[in-house]
């Protein structure tokens, strides 16, 4: 196996998050539970934009958060510093300045673009601009 793959071992995909995310998203607060403890046993300072994507669209309590992913919790505020928000939502800009200053691997940029350009996307056509269909980013990083 090559240094690229060893180094994006451990890391969460797209695929992954978005699961992730929908057991947030879930009524059912064993999928809650389970989502948070996966975050939490997976969580390095290289996965931190998988991290506050998930803390941003999960809709988990930040009571659960403090229960199944404590330290996942703590290090999502420490990366946010003074843009921390009490309702859990980061932004996509705080998201942007927090990969810039901490150098995040190029599978979480990539990451971070996936959703960025979807929510984009999503955004444009609610204002009425129906002729974009769809925002890519293609990088030539392996899938």
């Amino acid at each position: 196996m090559d240094d690229t793959n060893n180094k994006n071992r451990g890391l969460i995909d797209k695929e992954q998050l978005d699961n992730l995310i929908s057991m947030l998203e879930s009524r059912d607060k064993e999928n809650h539970t389970v989502a948070l403890s996966i975050i939490e046993a997976t969580q390095t300072k290289d996965s931190a934009v998988a991290l506050l994507l998930g803390l941003k669209l999960g809709h988990a309590s930040e009571k659960q958060w403090k229960t199944d992913a404590p330290k996942a919790l703590e290090y999502a505020k420490k990366l946010c510093g003074g843009a921390w928000r009490n309702d859990l939502n980061v932004t996509y800009k705080t998201l942007f300045t927090i990969i810039t200053s901490t150098k995040q691997n190029p599978q979480q940029v990539k990451l971070f673009m996936e959703f960025f350009t979807e929510y984009l996307t999503n955004q444009m056509q609610s204002m009425g601009y129906t002729f974009i269909k769809e925002i890519k980013v293609i990088t030539d990083i392996d899938e």
